[in-house]
């Protein structure tokens, strides 16, 4: 995994609609953290209420202001 993806993953964990599993996990690993989070209704609340949240993100406007305010116009 790359770097932003792990950082990415952590954040979603810390915001309760997350599971991290390991790469070498048996796959019945990763169906039962499916399962859990499924059946999880706090997390599926937490999940909707970031979904709303991304919709008004505009990444591509937020990093090019973040570049022009870091190196100048």
């Amino acid at each position: 995994m790359q770097p932003e993806q792990v950082a990415n993953l952590a954040c979603l964990v810390r915001k309760g609609f997350a599971i991290r599993v390991r790469k070498s996990t048996n796959p019945n690993k990763v169906q039962e953290a499916i399962q859990v989070l499924l059946k999880d209704n706090e997390a599926k609340r937490k999940a909707e209420d970031f979904a709303k949240v991304m919709e008004n993100w505009d990444g591509p406007r937020m990093a090019a202001e973040l570049l022009v305010e870091k190196f100048g116009h």
